[in-house]
């Protein structure tokens, strides 16, 4: 068995990415973290919620976004560890995201909503 270990606290989400070499997970700590399988380390960090991260989702090219008990849904790159955007509307927590076909973010909340967001 192998094992990688960063994150200090319960895991939330795990996404594997088309490369099929490399995972983001999120977690309570606050943060997703890029890991490599092949070499088992962290490749980066991602930082800029204020609570738990609960799930992630590639959007397009080289961005994914999370959504969070922090009540935001965040962009960020892949390739330099920044927040592009950040969103907000939910009153509570963001439980879980998906892309609809036409390129809409669909997010619930605790709030009791469905919300959608872009065009």
């Amino acid at each position: 068995m192998r094992q990688l270990a960063g994150h200090s606290a319960l895991l939330r989400h795990l996404l594997l990415l088309d490369n099929l070499d490399t995972l983001l997970s999120s977690s309570d700590d606050w943060t997703v973290k890029m890991w490599s399988i092949q070499q088992l380390t962290c490749l980066r960090t991602f930082r800029g919620h204020k609570h738990s991260a609960n799930q992630i989702m590639m959007f397009k090219n080289d961005v994914f976004l999370t959504v969070s008990d922090d009540s935001t849904i965040k962009f960020w790159n892949l390739n330099s560890e920044e927040e592009e955007q950040s969103l907000t509307g939910h009153s509570s927590w963001v439980l879980s995201v998906t892309i609809l076909k036409n390129g809409q973010v669909a997010t619930t909340g605790a709030d009791k909503t469905i919300r959608l967001w872009g065009e």
